[in-house]
């Protein structure tokens, strides 16, 4: 409509796989409506509304809800209009298939091919394709979103007068809370049902609009602005406190207190609050349990070593935090009591987090226990089973993939002995293939398979267990391997390769499985650890070790001055190459080999922090370990130094025939040309408000080994228009018609896209804010635009609306209200980081004017020059007041005397 509208000499052919237009309001149930009034949605050329004036103006009626018949019916009428024109051909029930660019004649137009209903396969040639990204299905569409049981009576919104009508049914459940589903249940009560007969399934809580406060036309802006303008979150824009909940994370890798053999839960519980207690002796730790951290507040900085942040308290406070680094956890260790299933599962059937495992052993309700997982927390649920006297045969198993355990007592003998590492060394250098390091693993005890004739393991995430409990595991028979479970239902569990049936009230589930390898194979190829003012702790430098990771990363930052030098030190796995099978774990291996070494080379004092490091496997600092030993085992008959240094040749040069690559770190352990390494000064005398840090820990030493044995005493010390769909195809339609270059069109188009359009409070904060983008860009580059947006009856702020004109307007803007400067105010609010929990500018904060400015070409536009047909659009009559036209010239006369009377006093001050 918008483009024959503004460019006289357009042709349009309209592609519609409907039979008739109207979209998806040809689908839409009988009973719906719009959400806003009638007289801002189609397009501008024909009216919706049926609430006018004694003029012929469409009213802005809160109330004057178009219905899908009525909608449906409209569009035929603009249909009407097109063809009357003569310049649009219609295909509907036709399906567009492919742009053909072999058929293109030249840059100025493409040949694109259509199947017509009757199966005509059409050759169209255009100058531009005009496509809706936008997916818009409503549930008669298509198919059920989840698995629907046969006897369930599960059907579209559309079929519900039908539904009611028949009088079958005692019960309605009504599945959604949109839009949708708020239309059913009203469609429900106002047919006399009664609501104890009515059950609402809310997946998620929303935000409703009130129609009568929210859409009343008000020159006032209807509050909306100055709530924006005056909220400091999204929050307090939406009136809402929503709670803050956190967790108490631990501190990984503290390095100076002992466990002693395999700790439970609660005695790592305890340890963590022991390295808590020290931590606050020091005097130089803050803690904020039960907080959230919000944002970053950039405008907030005093100067480029410090940024500040935001967090907010567990009692709600808001507070404003400043540092020189913010550390971050990229990985996201979520276990079973933590989530939700990751399945779906029926109402009646038992299904239970781990954690809950202990209780319903001791109930003794249950007479089949299914366990969901093969990993670590897998194996750990059956074991307990099984120690709990559960017998086996009524332990089901289900093994999605088959996996590699490591034996504890092989893996680790004699406390992780030299003789041990060089073992595992030989299976990596010794083989040819990633499979053959794994099989000679295998053959040396290392690793083992469930099955011991099974398939061969595909998986392998490092879960550790000892010899007798893979005995243990062995006896249970009943071993589900059908694929990972799809559903459960009220008697049947759906798996990949096979359905299975179970009685509900004797068989409790038990949930043990990962939805992803908590966050260590998902971390983006360009991952980056140290940034400035951030670090970020993720990606594995020592394989499964995440404490010596982060003792690692936090070294190195203590240590070194410059990022470059800092991430250069750095080599892990990120992107396509993280994966947990044998090619990860070589890979693991290999980005720790090059990690260690780097940290040799640049700075060769490191190798003192590693080997007195705790958490570091290696660690002088354990019974039985001393320097000579270390030695004797590096450059002895078992030559250790050697074998790292083998196998990053080897990965380098080729060495296993299925692995093509190195990993994407396959850069020399020293940077080139060689850079100058500056050091971190430190201050050993230096101490802060407490105690030294970590307090002193007594060892007794031999006389012997007094002289080599390291000790912790060598710690490092580390000082477009809102949700308006007509409105904004008009928009897109007007600048096409007025503006001939892409760069100048797309410039001035503010929208969300990405990770930035979210249907929260945000989201439509950042509506809002690209709203005023777009609305200024174009007042900006082309002033004359002011008039396509102000008479676009789609527009909420139309002046073709009865009872507005352009002097209440101009009285609104300028006037006491001073609506004019509540947008500039917004958009100022959002770039200088005005939201405490929005520490972005939505992806769009660039200038809303190009810089440097270009030239503007415009569309000539021939006003005479009219297509085969009637004019477009077709005349229609408005009867105006003498007083409207009147104050019209008026305030145009006014509006172009101003600048000219302010030219002059510049002038003339001047």
């Amino acid at each position: 409509d918008t483009l024959l509208t503004e460019n006289s000499t357009a042709t349009v052919i309209l592609i519609d796989r409907n039979l008739r237009p109207g979209g998806h309001w040809v689908h839409a149930y009988p009973f719906v409506t719009l959400h806003q009034p009638s007289c801002c949605y189609g397009v501008n050329s024909l009216p919706l509304g049926k609430t006018r004036d004694s003029r012929g103006l469409e009213v802005f009626d809160c109330k004057d809800l178009a219905t899908a018949a009525e909608i449906v019916h409209y569009y035929e009428r603009v249909l009407d209009q097109f063809q009357a024109c003569g310049r649009v051909r219609c295909f509907f029930g036709a399906e567009y298939k492919r742009e053909d660019p072999a058929a293109t004649q030249d840059a100025l137009e493409t040949s694109h091919t259509i199947v017509t209903r009757g199966g005509e396969a059409l050759e169209i040639r255009c100058s531009k394709l005009v496509t809706v990204a936008s997916k818009v299905i409503v549930p008669s569409m298509r198919k059920p979103l989840i698995p629907v049981h046969d006897d369930a009576q599960c059907i579209p919104v559309n079929d519900l007068p039908e539904a009611i009508a028949s009088n079958k049914y005692h019960k309605y459940v009504v599945l959604g809370a949109g839009k949708t589903g708020i239309d059913a249940v009203l469609e429900l009560l106002k047919k006399g049902v009664d609501q104890s007969h009515i059950q609402w399934v809310i997946s998620r809580d929303v935000f409703y609009m009130i129609r009568e406060v929210a859409l009343t036309y008000d020159p006032a802006g209807t509050g909306f602005t100055p709530s924006i303008c005056e909220a400091s979150s999204t929050e307090l824009f939406l009136r809402s406190e929503l709670p803050a909940p956190g967790q108490n994370e631990g501190f990984e890798g503290a390095r100076n207190i002992r466990l002693q053999g395999l700790a439970t839960a609660s005695e790592i519980l305890n340890y963590y609050e022991r390295v808590l207690d020290q931590f606050k002796a020091c005097g130089r730790v803050r803690f904020f349990f039960g907080a959230e951290y919000k944002q970053e507040d950039p405008e907030a900085k005093n100067d480029v070593s410090e940024t500040s942040h935001t967090i907010v308290t567990h009692g709600g406070e808001a507070l404003e935090i400043r540092c020189s680094k913010l550390v971050t956890v990229a990985t996201n260790v979520t276990v079973p009591s933590m989530r939700k299933p990751l399945i779906p599962v029926h109402d009646d059937a038992k299904f239970i987090p781990v954690n809950e495992l202990p209780d319903a052993i001791a109930s003794n309700k249950y007479i089949t226990y299914a366990v969901l997982g093969a990993g670590k927390t897998g194996i750990d649920a059956v074991l307990e089973l099984l120690k709990k006297g559960v017998d086996q045969s009524h332990i089901q198993w289900v093994i999605s993939r088959d996996v590699f355990y490591m034996i504890r007592e092989v893996a680790f003998k004699d406390n992780f002995s030299y003789e041990a590492g060089a073992i595992f060394f030989a299976s990596f250098i010794e083989a040819k293939t990633s499979k053959d390091m794994m099989l000679g693993l295998e053959k040396r005890g290392i690793l083992a398979r469930l099955i011991p004739d099974g398939p061969y393991p595909e998986v392998f995430k490092g879960p550790t267990i000892d010899a007798a409990e893979l005995v243990l595991l062995r006896t249970v028979r009943a071993l589900v391997r059908s694929g990972r479970v799809l559903s459960i239902g009220a008697d049947k569990i759906t798996l990949e390769r096979e359905q299975l049936s179970y009685s509900s009230p004797e068989t409790v589930f038990v949930d043990c499985m990962v939805d992803t390898f908590y966050g260590y194979l998902d971390f983006k190829q360009d991952f980056t650890t140290f940034e400035p003012n951030r670090i970020n702790l993720g990606p594995a430098l020592s394989v499964f070790n995440p404490s010596f990771t982060s003792a690692l990363v936090a070294y190195i930052e203590s240590t070194f001055l410059d990022d470059e030098i800092k991430n250069s030190l750095c080599f892990f796995l990120s992107g396509k190459y993280t994966s947990p099978d044998a090619v990860g774990y070589i890979g693991a291996t290999y980005a720790q080999l090059k990690t260690y070494g780097a940290l040799g080379k640049v700075h060769s004092s490191s190798s003192k922090f590693m080997l007195s490091s705790r958490t570091n496997i290696d660690s002088l600092n354990r019974s039985g370990r001393s320097l000579p030993k270390l030695l004797w085992a590096a450059y002895g008959p078992l030559q250790l130094s050697k074998l790292g240094a083998k196998l990053i040749r080897k990965v380098e040069g080729g060495g296993y025939s299925d692995i093509d690559h190195t990993f994407g770190i396959g850069r020399p352990m020293e940077m080139r040309p060689k850079p100058k390494v500056v050091l971190r000064k430190k201050d050993k005398k230096a101490r802060g408000p407490g105690g030294a840090y970590p307090p002193p820990r007594k060892v007794t030493k031999s006389g012997w080994a007094g002289c080599c044995t390291m000790n912790n005493d060598a710690v490092v010390k580390a000082n477009n228009k809102v949700i308006e769909y007509s409105y904004t195809s008009a928009l897109v339609a007007y600048i096409e018609s007025t503006f001939l270059d892409d760069e100048i069109k797309n410039s001035l188009c503010f929208f969300l896209s990405g990770k930035y359009a979210t249907a929260d409070a945000a989201g439509y904060i950042g509506l809002i804010y690209a709203q005023l983008k777009t609305s200024g860009a174009l007042r900006k580059v082309h002033p004359s635009s002011s008039k396509f947006m102000l008479y676009s009856r789609t527009n909420y702020e139309s002046l073709n609306i009865s009872g507005r004109s352009l002097l209440k307007l101009m009285w609104a803007a300028y006037g006491p209200l001073q609506l004019s400067k509540f947008g500039p105010k917004l958009i100022q609010k959002i770039d200088g980081g005005g939201y405490s929990d929005i520490d972005h500018k939505f992806g769009i904060g660039r200038p809303m004017e190009i810089r440097p400015k270009p030239k503007v070409v415009l569309r000539k536009k021939d006003k005479k020059t009219q297509g085969p047909g009637a004019a477009y659009p077709p005349p229609r009559k408005v009867t105006k007041s003498g007083w409207t036209r009147c104050c019209t010239i008026f305030v145009i006369f006014l509006a172009l005397l101003v600048p000219l009377l302010s030219r002059r006093v510049q002038l003339f001050r001047g």
